[in-house]
């Protein structure tokens, strides 16, 4: 990937084969792990999108399958470098319940 490409739609590499693969219709939930379908090796791998609570920005992971997803209060932002989730708003959520 061209880091310098300043694309608006997410775009992440197949960790099988490489293939940077973009999500054009936005269709990836975040904080979940889906299913894409690698379009150059057409094989199935894990897509997790995280929106970084501390600069905004989005963030996505791939993975050969979503087992291998880390867990989301680990994932860190790749544009800040912080933990994308706020380990004390976590807490106070816990709580709550």
């Amino acid at each position: 990937m061209d880091p310098s490409d300043d694309c608006s739609a997410l775009r992440f590499e197949c960790p099988r084969c490489g293939h940077v693969a973009t999500d054009d219709y936005e269709v990836i939930d975040g904080g979940t792990a889906v299913d894409w379908r690698c379009g150059s090796c057409v094989r199935l791998f894990s897509v997790l999108l995280t929106e970084c609570e501390h600069c905004g920005r989005e963030g996505v992971q791939a993975a050969l399958t979503g087992a291998e997803q880390a867990n989301l209060t680990d994932v860190r932002c790749q544009h800040c470098g912080r933990t994308s989730l706020r380990h004390d708003d976590l807490t106070e959520s816990s709580e709550a319940l």
